[in-house]
């Protein structure tokens, strides 16, 4: 009978532990501006928790995205400039007697490759289309967009505006 009582303590025991971790929410969403999908971009989530780490997720050529959140209040930036398409191309000068390894000739090559077509993206992201947004959205003391993670699956859309 002895045995059993340490056995029977770790019954209870384990189910407390099992839920002292962090909640989390999966978030699936849709970002549009002016009605239409943003097709390109990255969501930023910053949980107001500052324990917690940010996370970003890509946006779909349909809009949407998908984060695995905290649980709490979270603030949100939605950031396309890596879509906006160079203007000119051009490089700036490297002195020729800096010996420069493979990997940086490599980088230059390719930065003084000819411009990107209109709405390519200027890193080296394959997928979406660049659409300007008004800046605000950038940054999180500007943009506004805030809600709140529950556990569990949830959906947030966010409408951007001028």
């Amino acid at each position: 009978m002895r045995l059993l009582s340490p056995r029977m303590g770790l019954l209870f025991v384990f189910p407390l532990l099992a839920g002292c971790g962090v909640r989390t929410g999966h978030v699936t969403g849709k970002v549009t501006y002016k009605g239409n999908p943003l097709p390109a971009g990255w969501v930023q989530f910053r949980p107001a928790d500052p324990a917690q780490n940010a996370v970003s997720v890509p946006l779909k050529e349909d809009g949407s995205f998908e984060a695995d959140l905290p649980a709490g209040e979270v603030e949100v930036t939605i950031d396309n400039r890596d879509w906006e398409p160079q203007e000119g191309g051009a490089v700036p000068a490297v002195p020729r007697n800096i010996p420069l390894s493979p990997e940086a000739k490599a980088k230059l090559a390719a930065a003084a490759a000819p411009p990107k077509k209109e709405g390519e993206p200027r890193s080296g992201v394959k997928s979406g289309k660049y659409v300007r947004i008004p800046e605000k959205y950038y940054d999180l003391s500007t943009s506004g967009l805030k809600f709140t993670v529950t556990g569990g699956a949830q959906t947030q859309t966010f409408e951007l505006v001028d």
